[in-house]
């Protein structure tokens, strides 16, 4: 009989990386079972429950982590990217506690911004988004969203800004959307020379990347 709650743990993520949750989560509860107060194993079984589509156990599991350990960040973030899609505001509220334990996580600046947009409040959006991009300043994810929410507030230069700022760093995926995304902003300016140059450059990347998966 094994009797530790490591080996049980260790056990619960050989199986979840074979693709064998129901072990995994057996294995997670009886490390549970040896260890009621093993915070780590609640929130990887909360991971698990994701997987599968079992929202509510999920939920379930990952407040049990933070009830043993009120400052655990992961389990308060992947809380709020649970209730993102159930609840806006409970969802914001994760995301702020995670920041409050750890406020130079860009992730969590901007899946708050994510849910902000989502509720319509753009300013706000913004504010998060330029605070990821102040923490990591590639973040490419944020340039993005903030480019597209300051095209919709209306600044379509703040969004050229942004999107060049992709082009900068060049991470492939993101380049091509951005200049797309630029070439529509240059049309709905009227320049329409910028907007073909633009189009152009987003479809050269495109086929680039077409030729590279052949």
């Amino acid at each position: 009989m094994i009797d530790s709650p490591d080996v049980w743990y260790n056990m619960g993520i050989a199986y979840n990386d074979k693709c064998k949750q129901d072990k995994a989560i057996e294995c997670f509860k009886k490390a549970i079972e040896i260890k009621s107060d093993f915070y780590n194993a609640w929130h990887y079984m909360g991971e698990i429950y994701i997987d599968i589509h079992d929202i509510d156990k999920a939920i379930e599991c990952y407040q049990k982590a933070i009830e043993i350990k009120p400052d655990y960040y992961n389990a308060w973030f992947d809380l709020g990217l649970v209730y993102a899609k159930l609840d806006e505001n409970k969802s914001i509220e994760c995301y702020m506690k995670a920041i409050e334990i750890k406020p130079d996580e860009h992730e969590a600046w901007y899946y708050l911004g994510r849910t902000y947009h989502n509720k319509g409040e753009k300013n706000t959006a913004i504010e998060c988004f330029q605070k990821a991009i102040e923490i990591k300043p590639d973040y490419y994810f944020a340039l993005y969203m903030s480019g597209i929410v300051y095209n919709e507030k209306g600044d379509k230069d703040k969004a050229i800004e942004s999107y060049q700022k992709i082009i900068d760093i060049s991470p492939g995926y993101f380049e091509a959307w951005a200049w797309n995304n630029m070439g529509n902003i240059y049309n709905d300016k009227g320049d329409k020379d910028k907007a073909k140059e633009c189009y152009q450059n987003a479809i050269k990347l495109k086929e680039a990347k077409s030729k590279e998966k052949m």
